[in-house]
């Protein structure tokens, strides 16, 4: 069975430097066959896509992008688009994000 669909978190797993905006040689090179043999390649972040440099927004073999913890969904043009999760710390379905309590 092909593999349709290969989605990756940025921060922590493709870039592994905070600050980090360049995906590795090897990465791109793995990226690049799964989209040349037909899946869909998405990338997830939770930052603005300004963010996030010129070269991945770039790809060739990007074909999705979910940003601003799920509020911004493109695939060349943009899907869909909802502020309030950003703005007011809520995530995708409007449920608020509560983070982890600190013992």
């Amino acid at each position: 069975m092909a593999i349709k669909f290969v989605a990756f978190d940025l921060d922590g797993t493709v870039f592994t430097h905070v600050g980090r905006t360049k995906v590795s040689e090897r990465v791109q090179r793995a990226l690049a066959a799964a989209h040349d043999a037909g899946a869909q390649v998405l990338c997830a972040s939770g930052r603005p896509w300004m963010m996030l440099g010129k070269d991945l927004l770039n790809a060739p073999w990007l074909d999705w992008r979910v940003g601003l913890n799920g509020s911004d969904i493109t695939n060349g043009r943009q899907r869909a688009r909802d502020p309030a999760p950003a703005r007011q710390g809520r995530g995708p379905g409007g449920h608020r994000h509560h983070p982890p309590s600190r013992c």
